[in-house]
């Protein structure tokens, strides 16, 4: 008999998550969700091997959060293995892509062969640099690399330089049985397995395993600007493509059956305990994020204590909608949020409803004056009266009164929210900057406490 699929998660304070991040498998997108649910200082921000060569961190207990292009051999350095995520890509779309990033980058490792030919034809073929991009995804989940060694050694001390380069990676000491089977053992124990190809859905056995809020995203990082078409690739190239990663298309397809079975399980256990005529009347991906609300709501706040003080500076883990991600304030070194690209960004907080509450928030910038102008703020969807408590070189703080009667809504939680009257990106105000993101006003820390 077939032992229960485990695919639901509560981390304790001890447990540790890591990213097993396989180049060109959407790591920028999942990366950037991944961080909003950990604290700064809890995250190992290390992406490649190349950032530790000067710096490998001295305390890796306080760490509660690894995600990069590591491969297994990130156990060298930890004292128990941590709790895998891993996402996988069609084993052809991928090697394309991971061809067209080392021909756009130009890193030491394939200089010397893109100064001769630009063609994955002759990539591919190529006895050493063809290596580069065979069965690559196996080989990250299977390949314990002593990259302590690696690390002391003058020969790869570059920032450019590349796991996938070096003779171990490139030529193992193991038999491609041994491979394939050491990572399926590694898919198989993993707490979460994404497949790009089915990414929508893999976000939501993501929310699902750990009971995180929901977020609809259309992120879409380190998206190549010049993509081969794969229509242009014969199909001699396509063929020897495949030929060389047999082990890729045999862990895909594995992965695949792990991420369909616990996908099915999620929705089905979903719609057991939440379901509702009205969902009748919604698409299904609709229906998705309003179960997974629910589901995190009920696992979230289930056990949680309300309280009546709040301090929540932004370097902390947000739990909410309509923020862009953290970033350190040039002037003061704070740690802010702009709010966008929506004109509302929300944040659930478990306050008491003992007592009314005083809050109190700084905002660091606007993208412009009109933004503070006709700020609004209301907890529950009632509005907060607010005064200037302090202004002075565009940094505001604000304060308001909480009645303890709004904070009534029939939930563990109330969510805080913010409503700007519009938000603009930098290059509509200044055509002359790159950044395109939709911003209103950035806020660094939020504090809420009882009057008596």
């Amino acid at each position: 008999m077939d032992s229960p699929i485990q695919i639901e998660y509560k981390l304790r304070d001890k447990d540790t998550l890591y990213f097993l991040h396989i180049p060109k498998t959407a790591g920028g997108t999942l990366i950037s969700y991944l961080d909003e649910n950990f604290d700064l200082d809890q995250i190992c921000r290390k992406h490649y091997w190349s950032e530790w060569f000067d710096d490998i961190p001295r305390d890796f207990s306080r760490y509660r959060l690894y995600r990069g292009e590591l491969g297994v051999s990130l156990n060298k350095f930890l004292n128990k293995k941590p709790m895998y995520l891993t996402v996988l890509r069609d084993p052809l779309k991928r090697t394309i892509s991971h061809f067209e990033t080392l021909r756009r980058v130009l890193g030491p490792a394939v200089i010397d062969f893109f100064s001769k030919s630009n063609e994955i034809s002759d990539f591919i073929t190529d006895p050493h640099y063809g290596l580069m991009l065979k069965n690559v995804q196996t080989r990250y989940l299977s390949l314990e690399l002593d990259v302590p060694k690696i690390l002391e050694s003058i020969e790869y001390r570059s920032k450019d330089f590349l796991i996938e380069s070096i003779s171990e990676f490139l030529s193992p000491n193991l038999s491609d049985s041994e491979l394939i089977q050491i990572a399926k053992k590694n898919l198989a124990s993993s707490a979460f397995v994404g497949i790009v190809e089915k990414f929508e859905e893999s976000l939501f056995l993501l929310y699902y395993t750990f009971g995180w809020k929901p977020k609809k995203t259309n992120l879409q990082k380190n998206k190549s600007n010049t993509p081969i078409n794969q229509k242009e690739i014969s199909e001699k190239t396509i063929s020897k493509i495949l030929d060389f990663n047999k082990l890729d298309k045999e862990l895909y397809e594995y992965g695949k059956n792990i991420f369909e079975k616990r996908y099915s399980l999620m929705v089905n256990t979903l719609k057991e305990k939440y379901y509702e005529s009205k969902f009748n009347n919604i698409s299904f991906n609709e229906m998705m994020y309003e179960l997974l609300e629910k589901n995190y709501e009920e696992r979230t706040y289930r056990d949680t204590n309300n309280t009546n003080q709040i301090e929540l500076y932004f370097h902390k883990k947000l739990v909410g909608t309509g923020w862009h991600s953290r970033e350190n304030h040039n002037d003061t070194g704070k740690i802010f949020r702009w709010t966008g690209p929506e004109k509302i960004s929300t944040i659930d907080l478990p306050l008491s409803r003992e007592n009314d509450l005083i809050i109190e928030f700084r905002v660091l910038m606007s993208i412009t004056p009109e933004i503070l102008k006709n700020l609004k703020v209301k907890i529950n969807n009632y509005e907060i009266n607010l005064k200037i408590l302090f202004n002075n070189q565009g940094i505001t703080t604000f304060q308001g009164i909480i009645s303890k009667h709004i904070l009534q809504n029939g939930k563990n939680f109330s969510v805080l929210s913010f409503h700007v009257p519009k938000t603009l990106s930098p290059h509509d105000i200044n055509k002359n900057l790159a950044d395109k993101r939709k911003i209103g006003m950035a806020i660094d820390y939020i504090k809420i406490k009882s009057i008596v």
